[in-house]
């Protein structure tokens, strides 16, 4: 399954000084294990939070992911990604 991948790939991310970060999973009506891979999902640089979405298509997804946070800087991912361990500073430095 890619998101269990994806989700061990971001908790090696580094949170560089200064930034909070949250990761945030948008559940868009998965019919597999995708809410026991998240609920057992575990991060040592972030909390994550599980969102189910009931209203299919990826628009719905992104539109419950951005209601359901406050944060100045948001990155959007999806589950087939694995990323360095600069991932957040590096996609953060032009908008800071």
């Amino acid at each position: 399954m890619h998101l269990r991948e994806t989700l061990a790939s971001l908790g090696r991310v580094q949170v560089p000084q200064g930034i909070q970060a949250e990761a945030v999973i948008i559940d868009n009506r998965s019919t597999d294990e995708t809410p026991e891979v998240i609920h057992n999902a575990h991060s040592p640089v972030m909390p994550i939070r599980y969102l189910y979405e009931p209203r299919p298509g990826k628009s719905h997804a992104l539109n419950r992911a951005l209601a359901a946070t406050q944060s100045d800087i948001l990155l959007f991912t999806d589950d087939d990604l694995r990323f360095p361990t600069d991932w957040i500073e590096r996609m953060c430095l032009p908008i800071r």
